[in-house]
């Protein structure tokens, strides 16, 4: 069966429509009246030749301009024994109209009757699909608003035996292009803004640049680039990230520390968040240049998950994170001070249950070595052990006990030192000088060699020599700002003991060593070094911890070294600060922390120390107690307890008897209508036993 099907590619300005509404709508009618024409009739060769040379001969001015109409014909012919197409045939002719002429538009369908009997059904369809196409043409070149229209189908009807079916000439493009381009040849030509071989894809400005995706039509940027179209470098995220690790922890609180990164951040967002389901997260924003933070309020006995990040200009930084579980109620902190070859101070934190007495256990590590046991007071918040061995890794451990119970255990390790060894610490460290102090060893040395050396490229190291006996020393003429490493070894006969070091770093240049003393409930003395610089004027400041607290000012001459705060309030932690100025110009600050005496508490402290006698003097508290309760204690295994009972409006006492080169704890409480104030403390050492010289006379 031979089928024709012949449609017009039309280039036809809109401004022609109204010249050919009517012969459209006649052709039409005509087109539904007589399916069987001839193609032939579509236009005839010479008259389409002689009128193309008839417009070259006028010479049309441009806007006069010919149109050109292209014809195809297609016939596809169609084996209907072997079952396949042996061929297809096409002829195109192109004719040039003149503009504002009378334009024919037509579908003319050319079909052998009798090769595809059943098919009437069929036919019929086509032929409402043919006149559905010319009225879509119709309407399109009424509506149009530009220069060309553009018309190209070229469907094919198949038949073999009963069947038919319609198929396409492999011009249709994929999705009809999306409806954001136009079909050209079987492929999509896709509208500004769109990419594909559907067009189905948006095109983001510059395609990103290379340094994005584009996600909905918009660039999603890389990090380090910015703007629409990712074009513009910017400053990445602070990169720094820090190491952050939980220390002293206790049942109800929790110190962090963190590294400094090379990032200097101007602020640090912190986020303490409990693992107990339905606990509410904790956010703390603390300035960039610190590098701790106490967090208080926790719950006791529970997994906390802890970050940090750091931000700066409005960026964030890595996150770090750490964890830790707070302690049981009722369980304190432990750790250990003062460690020498044979002896510890433990200290430990008050927790929120009050406990008449605590137990503490020291046991070493190596196999076989006894457990030594004490026990103290409720009120205690430390302890001192002798009689260690030395070089030995111990674990202590505490807990408390009221009313028959006992709380939960705390531990902690620390290790002695090797025989022979003294502990050294530094105080009173200024812009140029440092004072250090060490523990007498077993061993009697005849000398003492002492080392500085400034962790400072190119510094000298400052060497120092000092007799067996002395415990103390003072090097001055140390550089400004500096970290230094000190330490010192005994000698005896020759041979030296194990060493000792510590480390301190020596105040800025014109800064001063500041410390707080005779701290009562209400007032503090304060004492500074004089530093290098000469000023005019000191600046102090006394800021409460506490919030909403008022801050105290005071300033004070340049010459001073100390100063008496008072109208303090009771059982309060204090920060303190001091400035020199000079010539309006201010130095740097100096800090440092008390906390004053709980309400009806006082001062206590000795004097005029003897090889078996101490003086202590206290201060009068607010509240007047009807008589006070002296305890003196050795702090050697085995040594004995002294009681005194004084009248409450003493402020001194003495005491005698006591053993000489021994470590004592005093402790005072005043007592009023038969109630209890709060316990003070302080320490001393008794000189050592001298011999007398006796003489005889015959």
């Amino acid at each position: 069966m031979l089928l024709s099907l012949a449609f017009l590619l039309l280039l036809l300005p809109c401004h022609s429509q109204q010249s050919t509404a009517h012969e459209k709508k006649t052709q039409a009618e005509h087109s539904h009246r007589s399916p069987l024409v001839n193609l032939s009739s579509i236009a005839k060769p010479s008259d389409a030749s002689s009128q193309r040379t008839s417009k070259k001969e006028e010479s049309p001015s441009p806007a006069q301009h010919p149109i050109k109409v292209l014809i195809s014909n297609s016939w596809i012919q169609k084996d209907t024994t072997a079952h396949t197409t042996n061929s297809t045939l096409v002829q195109s002719k192109e004719l040039d109209l003149e503009r504002g002429s009378p334009l024919l538009l037509t579908h003319q369908i050319n079909l052998v009757p009798g090769a595809c009997g059943g098919c009437e059904a069929e036919f019929a369809t086509l032929r409402e699909r043919l006149d559905h196409l010319e009225r879509e043409v119709s309407t399109l070149k009424e509506n149009c608003v530009g220069a060309e229209v553009i018309v190209h189908e070229s469907p094919t009807l198949t038949c073999s035996g009963a069947a038919c079916f319609l198929r396409s000439d492999g011009n249709e493009c994929p999705n009809d292009c999306s409806d954001q381009g136009r079909c050209e040849g079987g492929k999509c030509v896709c509208f500004p803004g769109f990419k594909g071989h559907d067009c189905g894809s948006d095109v983001c400005p510059s395609d990103c640049s290379g340094n994005g995706q584009c996600v909905n039509g918009q660039c999603v940027c890389d990090n380090g680039y910015s703007g629409l179209d990712c074009a513009n470098k910017s400053c990445p995220a602070p990169s720094g990230s820090v190491h952050i690790r939980s220390r002293d922890v206790t049942e109800s609180s929790v110190t962090l520390f963190w590294t400094q990164p090379s990032v200097q951040y101007s602020t640090y967002h912190i986020t303490l968040k409990s693992q107990k389901e339905g606990d509410e997260m904790r956010t703390v924003n603390v300035g960039g240049r610190l590098t701790s933070f106490t967090q208080t309020g926790l719950a006791a006995g529970q997994k906390y998950k802890v970050s940090i990040k750091g931000e700066r200009d409005g960026k964030l930084g890595p996150e770090s994170n750490t964890e830790f579980t707070t302690a049981p109620s009722g369980s304190v902190h432990i750790q250990s001070r003062d460690v020498t070859e044979s002896s510890v101070t433990v200290f430990w934190t008050q927790p929120s249950v009050q406990y008449s007495a605590y137990h503490i256990t020291f046991k070493s590590q190596t196999e076989g070595d006894e457990r030594i046991t004490a026990k103290v007071g409720g009120r205690f918040t430390s302890f001192t052990q002798t009689g260690l061995a030395a070089g030995q890794k111990y674990t202590v451990s505490i807990r408390g006990e009221r009313d028959g119970k006992m709380g939960p255990w705390s531990t902690t390790e620390f290790t002695t030192a090797p025989s022979g060894s003294v502990h050294i610490r530094s105080r009173d460290v200024t812009d140029s000088s440092v004072t250090l102090f060490w523990t007498q060893p077993s061993v009697q040395y005849s000398t003492y060699h002492i080392t500085f050396k400034s962790q400072t490229e190119g510094d000298e190291m400052i060497t120092a020599k000092v007799g067996g006996r002395l415990t103390s020393f003072t090097q001055t003429r140390l550089a400004a700002g500096r970290k230094y490493k000190v330490s010192i070894r005994g000698e005896r006969d020759g041979k030296m003991g194990p060493e000792s070091n510590t480390e301190f770093s020596t105040a800025p240049s014109g800064s001063v060593h500041l410390r707080s003393r005779d701290v009562t409930e209400s007032s503090v003395t304060l004492f500074w070094t004089q530093p290098s610089v000469q000023y005019s004027t000191y600046h102090i400041t006394f800021k409460s911890q506490r919030v909403g607290d008022e801050i105290i000012p005071a300033n004070v001459g340049g010459r001073l070294t100390s100063f008496t705060q008072p109208g303090l309030a009771a059982g309060q932690k204090y920060k303190v600060s001091i400035k020199g100025e000079r010539d309006g110009k201010m130095g740097p600050e100096s800090t440092t922390e008390f906390t004053t005496a709980p309400s009806g508490s006082v001062h206590i402290r000795s004097r005029d120390v003897t090889d078996s006698s101490a003086t202590v003097f206290w201060t009068q508290p607010s509240v007047q107690y009807n008589t006070y309760h002296i305890t003196f204690k050795s702090q050697r295994e085995g040594g004995e307890m002294i009681t005194a009972k004084v009248g409450g409006r003493l402020t001194s006492f003495t005491q005698t008897r006591l053993a000489a080169g021994q470590k004592y704890k005093v402790s005072i409480r005043g007592e009023r209508d038969g109630k209890m104030g709060p316990e003070s403390t302080t320490e001393f050492t008794t000189g050592e036993s001298v011999g007398k010289l006796v003489s005889w006379a015959w």
